[in-house]
């Protein structure tokens, strides 16, 4: 009689599990300070602890996700400066090579989505991706993917798809882009908002308040009239975004997803204008509001899906969850 298969024994499984372990790259828009996207790769790295990032900015990264062990590599060439380090330095060339990589994850967020230029990078990320990780499997996850608005946008997204062999979006817009592409694609809603828990067990006191462009003066008077005598804060997204706040509020800018998921969690009211602004209100505050009506296809969709809608719209009490 047959035997059954078994693994292999010490010392040899060491040198088994080298071979069938999956070594995994996660991809997106890290390093560049965008608190929605590094919070994505944080959720990302619980599901893949032991990945490889592509990041801009290896320490802000690490100290972003807590992870000082995090291995990291730089992104591929995409723009003039890039392109003239490749063929310059050699020690890129070699930082890119990356043969043993068995599984390329793009972890979600909007990629493609709204400039021209953005879909170029990522075409020009997955081109060279697959050159250097000619061994992997390519999947994409909770992508955000609106629908092109031009030939050049059309084609890069079509590249996209030919090159990855599966696909979730994070809503049903996107699921439509990609099936009218001639592609399938589950919609599994953004990552943020299927992991994200408050474990927060102190008191929900702060109205947090997100902009990612400037308020207007009737924006901030209703604000404060609307919160009068409430522990009003101005919570950035990213860098850019401090400069949109109202004079008298005082300006968090999270350091760590730590800091986020608490601030978050002590809200009892958030009014926010970027989407992962929005996703945290949902999941962690009292309550959530548009600051604004949608500046994004992204951010209406997911409005529309959770019926949130304009903090001037509303005239119920507050304190409900929308």
């Amino acid at each position: 009689m047959a035997q059954s298969w078994q693994a292999p024994t010490l010392p040899l499984a060491y040198f088994w599990y080298g071979f069938v372990m999956e070594k995994v790259l996660l991809v997106g828009n890290f390093g560049g300070g965008n608190v929605g996207d590094e919070l994505i790769l944080y959720y990302a790295l619980q599901q893949s602890p032991d990945a490889t990032v592509m990041t801009v900015n290896p320490e802000y990264t690490r100290r972003f996700v807590g992870r000082e062990d995090l291995k990291t590599m730089p992104w591929p060439p995409t723009g003039i400066r890039t392109f003239l380090k490749f063929f310059l330095s050699r020690e890129y060339r070699k930082s890119l090579t990356n043969k043993d990589i068995t599984r390329v994850v793009f972890v979600g967020g909007g990629l493609f989505a709204i400039h021209t230029y953005a879909y170029v990078v990522w075409v020009l990320v997955t081109f060279w991706l697959k050159i250097f990780s000619p061994n992997a499997t390519f999947s994409a996850e909770h992508m955000g993917i609106d629908a092109p608005q031009n030939i050049i946008q059309r084609l890069c997204l079509r590249y996209f798809l030919r090159n990855i062999n599966s696909v979730t979006v994070r809503d049903n817009a996107s699921k439509m882009v990609v099936e009218s592409m001639g592609y399938s694609a589950k919609n599994t809603e953004d990552r943020v908002h299927v992991m994200a828990e408050n474990t927060n067990n102190q008191a929900q006191d702060v109205v947090l308040i997100n902009a990612l462009r400037p308020m207007n003066k009737n924006d901030i008077v209703y604000i404060y009239k609307r919160f009068k005598g409430e522990n009003l804060q101005f919570v950035a997204m990213t860098e850019r975004d401090k400069q949109y706040a109202s004079g008298g509020m005082k300006v968090v800018y999270p350091a760590t997803a730590t800091e986020v998921l608490e601030l978050y969690s002590s809200a009892k009211i958030v009014v926010g204008e970027r989407l992962h602004s929005v996703i945290l209100g949902q999941k962690l505050s009292g309550s959530v509001y548009l600051l604004h009506s949608p500046y994004s296809q992204k951010v209406k969709h997911y409005a529309e899906e959770h019926e949130i809608t304009e903090l001037r719209s509303t005239c119920h009490d507050a304190s409900k969850k929308v």
